[in-house]
C-alpha cells in the first residue's frame, strides 16, 4: 500500500466479504464438492483421473469465488465513498500487486504466461476500475488519499517475516529461537516456507534446508532413512566438525538429477538438513558456494542475539543525486538477489527513474 485509500481498500473489500456472507457459502459449496469427490473416487481407481477429478473441483470453486470478488469489490467502493476515501486507489493497489505477482512468478520462475483461468483475482485493477466506473452512489469531491500520515505510521515496522520466524539480513539467515545462522551466495534468492527454506537459482539448482528434532546419530545410516534411500547408492562421503557441528556430508543420483546433502548436529537434540539439487553440468560451480554456507552455519552467541534484528521499512526523502538510488538498494538489508526489481515495485517506480518529488 501507499496510502491509507489504498489501506481502507483492502479493509473495504474484506469486510464485503463478511457482509456478504462469502465464507459460509464457499465454505457450504466446498464441503458439497469434497461428498462429490468421495463418490467419484470411489468408482475410481486411476490415480490420474482422481488428480483430474481434484483440479476440476478446485477450478469450480474458483470459478464460483470469482463473483464473489466482484461482489465484495462493488461493497469496497460504497464503504470507501461513504468514509471518504477515493475509491481510485483501491484500483491502483491492485495494479500494484498485480505487478509484485509477476515478480512473485519470476522469483519462484514460474511460466508468465499463467492461465487466466488459474488465477484467483484476474484483471483485478480492471475490474474495480469498472465497477468504480458504474458506481451510482456519490463519490467524495476532495477524497482522502492520506499519504504522508499512512508513510508516517509504517516508518520502523518490520519488513517481512515475523523476526521468530527467522528473517534474512543481506544474504544471511537468521533464526534467533534456534540461535542458529548462515551465509548464502547472492545467486540463489531464498524462500522461508512453514516447513523449510528454499533457495533458487536462474538455473536449475536449488538448495533445501529443513530440521528434524531427533536423537539419531548424524551418519549415513540417519540420512539413508531419512530420504528412503539404500546406503549403497551414496557416494563422496565426509564427515568433519565446523563451528561446533559435527557435519556429514555425502551424494546421490536420482533420475539424471545429482543431491548433495549435508547434515548439521551440535550439542542440541536438532539434526539440521540441506539438499543441494542440481546436475552434472551446474555441480562444480554451486557445491563450492553450498561448501561456503556449511563453513558459515554457526550458532549465534549472547553478545550478538540483541544486535541482529530483522529489515525495517524506513521512510526516506528522496533526492537528485547521483546515483541516489543505487546507494539505496545497497544499503537494503535484504537479500542482493531480485532487490532492485523488488526496490521498483514497493516504491511504485515505473520507469526505473526516483520522481524527486514524492
Amino acid at each position: 500500500c501507499q496510502n491509507e485509500a489504498q489501506l481502507a481498500g483492502v479493509i473495504a473489500h474484506e469486510i464485503g466479504h463478511i457482509t456478504a456472507r462469502h465464507t459460509a457459502k464457499r465454505y457450504t459449496k466446498t464441503v458439497g464438492t469434497n461428498v462429490l469427490l468421495q463418490v467419484l473416487n470411489v468408482f475410481s481407481k486411476n490415480n490420474y483421473v482422481n488428480n483430474l477429478l481434484g483440479q476440476s473441483a478446485q477450478l469450480y470453486l474458483l470459478s464460483y469465488s470469482r463473483s464473489q470478488e466482484y461482489e465484495a469489490d462493488k461493497l469496497a467502493v460504497r464503504y470507501m465513498s461513504r468514509a471518504g476515501f477515493d475509491p481510485n486507489e483501491m484500483a491502483r493497489f491492485l495494479s500494484l500487486m498485480e505487478r509484485y505477482s509477476i515478480l512473485q512468478r519470476k522469483i519462484l520462475r514460474m511460466d508468465k504466461n499463467v492461465s487466466e483461468l488459474l488465477k484467483t483475482h484476474p484483471n483485478s485493477s480492471k475490474r474495480v476500475n469498472e465497477v468504480v466506473s458504474g458506481y451510482k452512489g456519490r463519490i467524495p469531491l476532495n477524497p482522502i488519499v492520506g499519504k504522508d500520515i499512512f508513510l508516517k505510521k509504517i516508518d520502523g515496522i518490520t519488513y517481512g517475516h515475523k523476526a521468530d520466524e527467522g528473517f534474512f539480513i543481506k544474504n544471511s539467515f537468521v533464526h534467533k529461537p534456534l540461535r542458529i545462522k548462515f551465509d548464502f551466495d547472492k545467486e540463489f534468492y531464498f524462500l522461508n516456507k512453514p516447513n523449510a527454506l528454499i533457495g533458487s537459482t536462474n538455473k536449475k539448482t536449488k538448495i533445501i534446508f529443513d530440521l528434524d528434532d531427533s536423537d539419531k546419530i548424524n551418519d549415513l545410516k540417519y540420512i539413508a532413512k531419512w530420504l528412503n534411500i539404500s546406503q549403497k547408492k551414496f557416494t563422496d562421503f565426509e564427515s568433519f566438525t565446523s563451528n561446533g557441528f559435527n557435519v556429514f556430508k555425502t551424494k546421490v543420483k536420482k533420475n539424471k538429477q545429482l543431491f548433495v546433502i549435508a547434515t548439521l548436529k551440535g550439542n542440541k537434540n536438532l539434526i539440521y538438513r540441506f539438499i543441494l539439487l542440481t546436475d552434472d553440468q551446474e555441480l562444480k560451480n554451486y557445491e563450492s558456494k553450498f561448501n561456503n554456507l556449511l563453513n558459515t552455519f554457526s550458532n549465534i552467541q549472547d553478545d550478538e542475539l540483541n544486535k541482529l534484528q530483522p529489515p525495517i521499512i524506513k521512510i526516506v526523502t528522496s533526492s537528485s543525486q547521483k546515483n541516489f538510488k543505487e546507494r539505496l538498494i545497497n544499503n537494503l538489508n535484504i537479500q542482493s538477489k531480485h532487490s532492485e526489481q523488488l526496490f521498483n515495485t514497493i516504491n511504485d517506480i515505473q520507469n526505473d527513474e526516483i520522481d524527486t518529488e514524492r
